[in-house]
């Protein structure tokens, strides 16, 4: 006796919102299953938002006086969240000095 085989079944481009009925039945030699029906609704997956901050020694970054800097932080969500970035109680604006950049990582 086989207890049980694991089968999977893809199937792309399902529309948002829309639900899906499966019937699923199984065949040996001694005949056929009873079918099985499973009903899905297709919806996106939701993440929440997180830093990632184990790569910043201690949170500090050292500059010299008059240099540049480049912080990368990875951060994750779905969907994309927004970033904000503050310096002290005041909210970064893009400027000739300042330069803010979100690229997406899959």
């Amino acid at each position: 006796l086989m207890r049980s085989k694991n089968m999977q079944f893809q199937m792309n481009d399902l529309e948002e919102g829309k639900e899906y009925t499966f019937r699923v039945m199984s065949q040996n030699g001694a005949g056929y299953s009873v079918p099985r029906e499973i009903t899905i609704q297709a919806k996106d997956q939701v993440v929440p938002p997180g830093i990632d901050l184990k790569d910043i020694p201690d949170l500090t970054y050292i500059a010299k006086e008059g240099s540049n800097i480049r912080i990368k932080i990875p951060i994750s969500g779905k969907p994309a969240p927004k970033v904000t970035w503050r310096r002290g109680e005041d909210q970064l604006q893009e400027s000739g000095r300042v330069s803010v950049e979100s690229s997406a990582v899959y």
